[in-house]
């Protein structure tokens, strides 16, 4: 959401490469320093990945695989 995306953009990651090569404890960091320590950003990671590579299909999939974060 809009939240995450301004506090990650503020972090430097601007980018689904750059979500892409984060490491979730630094992104589960810095949600808890914002008061946001109910998400979980482990699958942002992933779907990062495959965004970062144009793999909406296989995103996609996951997405819909995934039941919360």
């Amino acid at each position: 959401g809009p939240k995450v995306a301004k506090l990650l953009n503020g972090a430097g990651i601007t980018t689904f490469e750059q979500l892409a090569h984060s490491n979730s404890a630094e992104i589960q960091k810095l949600l808890n320093e914002a008061g946001m320590q109910m998400m979980n950003p482990e699958g942002w990671i992933d779907r990062a990945k495959l965004a970062a590579k144009g793999d909406w299909k296989s995103f996609e999939k996951l997405q819909g695989e995934l039941k919360g974060g």
